[in-house]
């Protein structure tokens, strides 16, 4: 059997390829291939936004500080944009500073569990104080809820 060398086999399976592509569709136009993928920055803000939910669901459910230890967690990836989590898309920057808001937030609820189930109840209306202030974004609580922990 004689062998051929290999420059002369790839133009030949170039050349067969060429011909079989312009006989089928001589007429069609070369277009790019469906877009079938989920663009990336609407994938990673529906994960966001998940996140900002389990956030409220967490703070609003929580009984004990511990309760909010595991969106703690998850919700302190975002602070370091790339740093020890996910890089988030320019598109999300919006979305990254609401989690960091829901983080601080969640940190200070977390502070008044601690406080209310040690008895200090000086304390733990500081914190219902500085969380009516809301100086981290939007609420996880409705600020009602928390004027009427306040004043109960």
């Amino acid at each position: 059997m004689k062998t051929v060398p290999r420059p002369v086999l790839v133009a030949a399976c170039c050349l067969a390829l060429a011909a079989t592509a312009a006989a089928s569709a001589p007429d069609a136009p070369i277009s790019s291939p469906p877009h079938t993928a989920p663009d990336k920055n609407e994938a990673q803000a529906t994960v966001m936004k998940a996140e900002l939910q389990r956030a409220k669901d967490a703070v609003n459910s929580a009984k004990k500080p511990d309760d909010l230890d595991p969106i703690l967690f998850d919700l302190q990836k975002y602070e370091n944009n790339g740093v020890g989590g996910p890089t988030v898309a320019p598109d999300n920057q919006d979305l990254q500073r609401q989690l960091i808001a829901a983080l601080e937030f969640t940190k200070q609820w977390q502070n008044y569990l601690s406080h209310l189930t040690s008895g200090d109840v000086s304390q733990a209306r500081n914190d219902l104080f500085a969380l009516s202030q809301n100086n981290y974004g939007p609420s996880l609580i409705p600020r009602s809820r928390i004027l009427a922990l306040m004043n109960g």
